[in-house]
């Protein structure tokens, strides 16, 4: 076991775990699925999830972040607003406010590893994807207040939280390059 109690085969075990139970979630919700527009929210939660799954493996496997009771209840927020936003996904509002929480929270841990960090490669990475997620939250908050007070146009929201939500993965996995950063060790 390396220092500060890290175990990477253990740690990249628990997240595939959670998140295959995630995945699992999604398939089990499906039958909720009545139309294109819950069609297009249920694809963008899985996309989320999947880009969830990317970003916690990056943390995991490179970033290391030290294991403290801060980081431990971040990932619980984040777990549980993952889980709320899947199990929302057909509720476009509060989907949106799920994902606003779950994005908060990876920003606050990548400010954490940020500040814990020296290496170039972790603080490049880290930075990168605060400057990126950090847009989230108020167009997250735009969208659930727009589904709100707007049902009418709740169909053109949910097309375009899915174009959004494939975009954006794209953008950080093509232009940002995001996972395309060199960790050493």
């Amino acid at each position: 076991m390396k220092a500060n109690n890290q175990n990477p085969a253990a740690d990249k075990a628990l997240l595939h775990a959670f998140i295959i139970s995630f995945l699992l979630l999604h398939y089990l919700l499906r039958g909720r699925v009545d139309g294109k527009g819950t069609l297009y929210m249920f694809l963008a939660s899985i996309i989320v999830t999947l880009h969830i799954w990317l970003g916690a493996y990056y943390i995991v496997a490179h970033l290391k972040p030290k294991r403290t009771w801060p980081h431990f209840l971040l990932n619980i927020i984040a777990a549980v607003s993952l889980a709320g936003s899947i199990l929302s996904f057909d509720i476009l509002w509060r989907w949106a406010l799920f994902l606003c929480a779950l994005f908060t929270c990876a920003i606050i841990k990548y400010s954490s590893i940020a500040r814990e960090s020296t290496d170039p490669a972790i603080l490049r990475y880290s930075n990168t994807k605060i400057r990126i997620e950090i847009i989230s939250i108020p167009l997250l908050i735009l969208l659930s207040a727009t589904a709100l007070l707007f049902p009418e146009i709740i169909a053109i929201l949910q097309a375009v939280s899915l174009l959004a939500m494939i975009s954006f993965w794209l953008w950080l996995a093509f232009v940002a390059k995001v996972y395309s950063i060199k960790f050493s060790g």
